[in-house]
């Protein structure tokens, strides 16, 4: 399963996808748009709770919004893993993270309430 909230209003997810590329773990959620949201993180990553920040590569959260064209990088946010069983192959968490587009300060995403939990 798959929640969050982007700028207070429900995200109606209709496909999620969990995946390794480039010795990251990805996990996105999609709606009938496809608008997106996506996390980034180590593929080792252990329960705890990690900032994103925009000069970080290693915890990553985006929002694609594809009625407007605009993909926008978190500015700041956490991500909160709950649990992560590498042999299993699962990881659960929380997520929060404000977004905007490379080099500009609006459209400004607020994305919040943010739950996964998945198999990869």
């Amino acid at each position: 399963p798959f929640f969050a909230n982007v700028d207070g209003e429900e995200f109606p997810y209709i496909t999620l996808q969990s995946y390794i590329l480039n010795g990251k773990l990805w996990v996105r959620g999609a709606d009938e748009l496809p608008n997106k949201i996506t996390l980034g993180f180590p593929t080792d990553i252990a329960a705890g709770t990690f900032e994103i920040t925009p000069d970080s590569d290693t915890y990553e959260g985006i929002y694609s919004d594809a009625s407007n064209n605009v993909l926008a990088r978190a500015n700041s946010g956490t991500i909160t893993i709950i649990a992560h069983d590498i042999d299993a192959k699962t990881i659960s968490g929380t997520f929060t993270f404000i977004a905007s587009p490379s080099g500009s300060t609006t459209p400004q995403y607020t994305i919040s309430e943010g739950k996964f939990n998945v198999s990869y």
